[in-house]
């Protein structure tokens, strides 16, 4: 009795300690399948809530849009376009969990790579440059582009603008060999295109602050009021002015800029003034970009816009998304 006794007590344990195994086996299950739960949850709720972020910056940014147009639609009325004036100065102001900057530029104070396009052919087949190529010439030499990466930039430039299949010189492309870009016969679509040219990073980054890319047919112009940089003052004067009196000159343009070009053209000397007042200065803009960045929780959006003006309105032409 004793033995069947003590054989019983044996299984009873056996089976209790295997049920309490069994118990912790599925408590650990359940531990596991609630962390999961709650770890899918969490990424649920941050997924959604960054999902809302950047849905509602996105709206902010098209509310940024509308500023900049506010700001610009005014110049379509004003006698000169120039740096004391409200689009120019750069905001910043804060919103519900975030904030908005905008920083206004006018592209009339740069010089315009699609000029190239414009005037492609060598005058009259003399081998004579157009002034424009000659002025972008005197632009690179001011920014001290070494003269390999000149050449390169503007004859690829050429035969990526111009219709024919003629290379523009021992730098010049016209197919896809050599630099692996495609050929586009047409104007330049923005900087970004400059990224397809055989140039160095070092010549890119030289003339970042000094050139732009306007759509066809925009014209030369520069506006002497919101120019900032002398060496595309020096560089459009075609020698008239150096470098040194270039920076003069901007140094002492008045502070809300000059009233009318006689003004302006006042300073040159006057054998000068009449080969000056033939160049392609102005008072007004009609090009203009602007860099908004917005941010909102953990959502930042940045997009620059680029806005032309006409005679009733601003409206813009391109928009380059630049999330960070």
């Amino acid at each position: 009795m004793n033995s069947y006794l003590r054989a019983s007590v044996k299984r009873v344990d056996r089976q209790s300690g295997a049920a309490l195994i069994l118990v912790l086996i599925v408590a650990s299950l359940v531990s596991i399948t609630a962390v999961a739960v709650s770890e899918q949850t969490q990424l649920g709720i941050y997924l959604t809530q960054n999902f809302n972020n950047s849905v509602q910056a996105n709206r902010y940014l098209s509310a940024a849009e509308q500023r900049v147009l506010l700001l610009l639609k005014p110049l379509t009325t004003e006698p000169t376009v120039n740096l004391q004036q409200a689009w120019a100065q750069p905001s910043s102001f804060p919103v519900d969990r975030g904030g908005i900057q905008i920083s206004i530029t006018d592209m009339r104070s740069c010089f315009n790579l699609n000029l190239i396009a414009d005037q492609v052919e060598e005058r009259a087949g003399k081998g004579l440059e157009s002034e424009e190529v000659s002025r972008l010439r005197n632009l690179l030499d001011l920014d001290e582009v070494n003269l390999t990466d000149q050449r390169k930039l503007i004859e690829q430039i050429k035969d990526w603008v111009d219709p024919n299949s003629a290379v523009s010189g021992p730098y010049g492309k016209e197919d896809q060999s050599g630099i692996g870009q495609v050929v586009a016969d047409a104007p330049l679509m923005g900087m970004d295109d400059l990224l397809l040219l055989d140039i160095s990073a070092d010549a890119k980054s030289k003339i970042t602050g000094s050139t732009c890319v306007l759509p066809i047919g925009s014209g030369n112009k520069i506006n002497v009021n919101t120019l900032q940089n002398p060496n595309v003052l020096a560089a459009y004067s075609l020698g008239i002015v150096d470098k040194s009196t270039a920076e003069s000159i901007l140094l002492q343009r008045p502070e809300e800029g000059y009233l009318s070009l006689d003004d302006f053209f006042s300073q040159f000397a006057e054998e000068d003034r009449a080969k000056i007042t033939a160049m392609p200065f102005g008072l007004q803009s009609n090009f203009f970009k602007a860099d908004l960045k917005v941010s909102y929780g953990r959502s930042v959006k940045q997009r620059r816009i680029f806005i032309r003006l006409d005679s009733r309105q601003a409206k813009i032409y391109k928009r380059v998304n630049k999330d960070g």
